[in-house]
């Protein structure tokens, strides 16, 4: 047993190449969910946008709540507290050592949330179709988050927007990891106060 968890933990913690892998998985399983659920269900161009702007919205808040309330707010007990411990210590660990390919987060860590929001989202709107393209919306916010996130750590902004962010996440990392839990915008923060 002591031979599966060095070999499970060493999958879990290998350092993956850069931003490559996050968009070599959620593009096409975006594009295959889209597909599947226009081929079952069409919609007009105007619905089908409205459940990607959906998702895209929600991503915001999905940030929020698992950086604020799953990796900073569940103690290292157990199976899911070790994992979601040992994967966001990674992160944090990573910004202190400058190991930029950590700033990322695994398929190994992304996917499992990616499935449950997908059934969370067939649950609400009653259909898997439509949460097929919320989804979508979602995995495109998890992109842009991953770019965002990844340029804040490795490169030196050089417009506003760009300082604001780096600035801002840098004050989570640095100064108070209990505040500043949005990476992609400070909406959910403002909102929450924190």
């Amino acid at each position: 047993m002591r031979h599966f968890k060095n070999l499970f933990w060493a999958f879990v913690q290998f350092p993956f190449p850069k931003l490559w892998m996050p968009a070599a998985l959620y593009i096409p399983l975006g594009l295959i969910l889209s597909a599947l659920s226009l081929y079952v269900h069409p919609r007009p161009l105007g619905e089908t946008l409205m459940f990607f702007g959906l998702g895209l919205i929600s991503w915001t808040l999905i940030e929020y709540s698992l950086h604020r309330f799953v990796f900073h707010g569940i103690e290292p007990k157990g199976l899911w507290g070790t994992l979601t411990s040992e994967f966001h210590l990674s992160h944090h660990e990573a910004v202190l050592t400058h190991s930029p390919d950590l700033v990322i987060t695994r398929p190994a860590g992304s996917l499992p949330f990616a499935i449950l929001f997908y059934f969370l989202f067939a649950l609400l709107t009653w259909s898997f179709s439509a949460a097929a393209l919320i989804q979508t919306g979602v995995f495109i916010g998890y992109l842009l988050y991953e770019c965002v996130h990844y340029s804040v750590h490795t490169f030196q902004p050089t417009n506003r927007l760009g300082r604001f962010l780096r600035n801002y996440h840098f004050q989570h990392h640095l100064v108070r990891p209990d505040r500043r839990f949005g990476v992609t915008s400070p909406f959910w923060d403002f909102v929450f106060r924190t």
